[in-house]
Parts: C-alpha cells; structure tokens; sequence
C-alpha cells in the first residue's frame, strides 16, 4: 500500500487487520505525528515500512513482532526519538532525525 501525501494524523487502528500486507508507505504525511499504534504488529506479512518525512517521533515496542520486516525506512524524522528492538530480519534502516 502506497499513501501518497494525506492530512491523516494517525494510522488506524484496524491497520492491524491487512495481515497480508507487504509494504506500507506513508512518506511525507506532515501530519503524521506521536507513536504509530501497537497494532501494526498485525502486519505480519509486512516487509516494506516507510515513515519518511513524517513527525512521528516513535515506534511501539510489538514492531519486534513484525518477523518479515525487511527494509525500515524513518528517512528526514526529525522529530524520531526512540527505535525499539528491531526485528533480526530488518536488513536496511534509513534513519535520520534531530532528536535523537
């Protein structure tokens, strides 16, 4: 699923049902902010997670359960403040951010 620029300030809840989702992204939703919900640990076919650009400023601690998680992509986060245990399958993070 590609989300182009959206006034969304928060993923749903219910992210957590699209079980055979491969790839997720949000790049540059401004107004994306705060910590994105536990529930994405319901993605557990997700391979792509790509938060570029947004205000998000953490992840929940159940993106450890996201075993297929390949490629974590938190490019221009400036407001990211604490990466939780990663998955040992995430081979490629793309991190930048002032606050950490």
């Amino acid at each position: 699923m590609i989300l182009s620029s959206s006034k969304i300030s928060e993923l749903p809840k219910s992210i957590g049902t699209l079980e055979n989702l491969e790839e997720l992204r949000a790049n540059n939703f401004v107004n994306l902010k705060g910590e994105i919900s536990s529930e994405i640990a319901g993605l557990s076919q997700l391979e792509i997670l790509s938060l570029s650009g947004t205000k998000v400023n953490r992840l929940p601690m159940t993106i450890n359960q996201l075993f297929n998680l390949r490629q974590l992509e938190l490019h221009n986060c400036m407001e990211f403040q604490l990466l939780p245990n990663l998955p040992t399958s995430v081979t490629r993070l793309d991190l930048m951010s002032s606050s950490l």
